[in-house]
């Protein structure tokens, strides 16, 4: 199969409109604050009317160019936060060290050779068996390339915690998860390119709670129709204002957008 080819329209480039190598688009975009705070950004696929999933899973809405989106935004990221039923529905693994293009980036910013994992549950286990749980190496068996998952959860839950020693805790409130603790706990960790994938009810926590600094969008050229969620689903409103830093399009007509969250008055 032929690589998906991806165009800039904005900003709009100065000359014809070739195809770019997107992970080496993606690596020149800035993702830090001045004051050293981590930087927290999102990265979500939706069908033109909105719609978060096919078939109960994202997976379904996306293809080669997705895909190479997805990896290339990865591969900016010190820790991936993703919330516990999305590891669960999505069957998520242990991220995949980056390719070669990636690899060099994470090696000039001193990253370490792949991102970690941060799963945001307020529950005692990860349940349902996600395939990650079986790729973890036993205790003791850590190489450098390898840390442990990061678990961000509540204080309350910690008489019946059954997560073993494969994996680090990051107690971040008492009775819920407090997502601006959790971000400044994982930026004391040294982590300080924080992505989110979801799902959706945590990244409309993000939202409420205004702490993403950058929201992608993978806007698939479906119509899914049905009841499916939206990619930021809440029963609130939060009303955060962007800004448009860029648009990609694929030549199977999937749009890539990055927006900023704006704060000026």
């Amino acid at each position: 199969m032929s690589e998906p080819e991806i165009r800039q329209v904005i900003p709009a480039p100065g000359g014809p409109s070739e195809p770019i190598d997107i992970a080496v688009a993606i690596a020149t975009e800035r993702r830090d604050h001045h004051d050293g705070r981590p930087w927290v950004f999102t990265n979500m696929v939706t069908t033109i009317d909105g719609a978060a999933t096919l078939d109960g899973v994202s997976s379904g809405l996306g293809g080669p160019a997705d895909r190479a989106v997805f990896s290339a935004l990865r591969s900016e990221a010190d820790v991936i936060v993703v919330g516990a039923q999305t590891v669960r529905d999505e069957q998520y693994r242990l991220p995949r060290a980056p390719g070669a293009t990636a690899a060099a980036a994470r090696r000039a910013r001193g990253q370490a050779g792949r991102p970690r994992l941060c799963i945001v549950t307020r529950g005692d286990d990860l349940g349902g068996a996600p395939p990650l749980v079986d790729e973890l190496p036993n205790a003791g068996e850590a190489t450098a390339e390898w840390q442990r998952p990061i678990i961000g959860t509540v204080s309350a839950s910690r008489a019946t915690r059954t997560f073993d020693e494969r994996f680090d805790i990051v107690e971040a409130g008492d009775d819920s998860v407090d997502l601006h603790r959790l971000v400044r706990a994982l930026g004391e960790l040294g982590l300080q390119r924080v992505l989110c994938e979801g799902g959706p009810s945590l990244l409309a926590q993000l939202a409420t709670d205004d702490v993403v600094d950058e929201w992608n969008f993978t806007v698939a050229p479906l119509v899914a129709a049905g009841d499916s969620v939206r990619p930021v689903h809440s029963s609130t409103s939060s009303g955060t204002r962007l800004r448009l830093e860029r648009a990609f399009v694929a030549d199977d007509s999937t749009i890539f957008t990055r927006y900023l969250t704006d704060r000026r008055d």
